[in-house]
């Protein structure tokens, strides 16, 4: 199977850049963190996920909001390897959720 990996400056990206100062570096963070997950899955690693900010120049549309923090994985798997991955976790979630009083209203604040 050919490996899928996106580029931030390729087609797997529509938004503009928002330029930073980070110290005495100019920078633009990416707009999802898969283009710094990818690329370990063809270096040996089978599975990486990570739960942070995702900041997109752009207004926010009915397809996306422009600054977000989101639970992102990528996975070496077929879709019959992943399936189980996905609703464990989207399980696991669910329950999380659910022990939480309010907390949609106090995530949505």
């Amino acid at each position: 199977m050919t490996p899928s990996v996106l580029s931030p400056m390729g087609p797997g990206s529509d938004s503009e850049p928002i330029p930073i100062k980070f110290g005495k570096y100019n920078s633009n963070p990416v707009d999802s963190l898969k283009f710094g997950l990818e690329p370990l899955l063809l270096n040996g690693i089978d599975r990486v996920y990570c739960y942070m900010p995702s900041m997109r120049g752009e207004n926010p549309d009915q397809r996306h909001l422009n600054q977000v923090f989101h639970c992102e994985a990528e996975v070496k798997a077929n879709i019959d390897d992943l399936m189980p991955i996905i609703e464990k976790y989207t399980k696991s979630l669910s329950e999380t959720l659910l022990t939480m009083p309010n907390i949609l209203t106090r995530i949505s604040l």
